[in-house]
């Protein structure tokens, strides 16, 4: 089993927030999933998260926002969680975006399932790879 770990999920969808916690809470139960429905919340819980958890417990962000390169500039260069994946996840489906996500430090770019079914096996796929067979950086 898992030992405790945070993953943040910044999404402006509560529909799709809610079937992305259900499935980390499911799959995962010793992860806590917090969900950021703005890229301001998201920024805020990662500033308090690094304060009151310490950078060593977050160990994914799940960026599912429309516009998610600001927030994925900022996490890159300015928090204390810089080092740790980033999966973006989006219902684009421009190239331009998807290069952009890279080019910005995204880990991942998923093209995010308008189907429950398909979103939860994105997440069991995506979340699995990262944290149970993926190393993860040192964040101290």
């Amino acid at each position: 089993m898992l030992p405790g770990f945070d993953i943040l999920l910044i999404d402006e969808s509560e529909p799709d927030a809610g079937v992305l916690t259900a499935v980390l809470d499911q799959i995962f139960p010793n992860v806590s999933a917090y969900w950021a429905q703005t890229e301001d919340e998201g920024l805020a819980f990662l500033k308090w998260q690094a304060k009151f958890s310490g950078p060593k417990r977050l160990r994914l962000i799940l960026l599912a926002i429309n516009t998610p390169l600001d927030t994925l500039r900022f996490i890159r260069s300015h928090t204390p969680a810089a080092l740790v994946p980033v999966i973006v996840f989006s219902s684009s489906t421009a190239d331009f975006d998807v290069n952009q996500a890279y080019a910005e430090g995204a880990n991942a770019y998923i093209r995010k399932s308008n189907s429950p079914q398909l979103l939860t096996e994105q997440v069991r796929t995506l979340v699995g790879h990262w944290l149970i067979h993926a190393e993860s950086p040192s964040t101290s």
